[in-house]
């Protein structure tokens, strides 16, 4: 997994990751551990392989599904998403 942060005025870190085929951004807390960042990115990664049931509240869809935190974007990266 790789991990780079950001501090934002507001005190908080921009998180940028990539792993497992996928990459993305967290918003994080100044005194969140790091273990916490790493196990929230895990699981969402998790959930990603799921997309009927996976759903981002700050990305337009049509569906209803039960929305994730809109702390978290994450993507697949270009060559997952040609071979999907």
């Amino acid at each position: 997994m790789d991990l780079s942060a950001k501090r934002l005025s507001s005190g908080n870190y921009q998180v940028r990751f990539s792993f497992n085929g996928f990459y993305g951004y967290l918003l994080v807390e100044s005194m969140v551990p790091v273990e916490s960042v790493i196990k929230d990115i895990i699981e969402h990664v998790d959930a990603m392989n799921y997309p009927e049931r996976y759903f981002q509240k700050n990305l337009l869809s049509m569906a209803k599904p039960e929305p994730q935190t809109g702390r978290i974007l994450v993507f697949r990266e270009a060559t997952q998403a040609m071979a999907a």
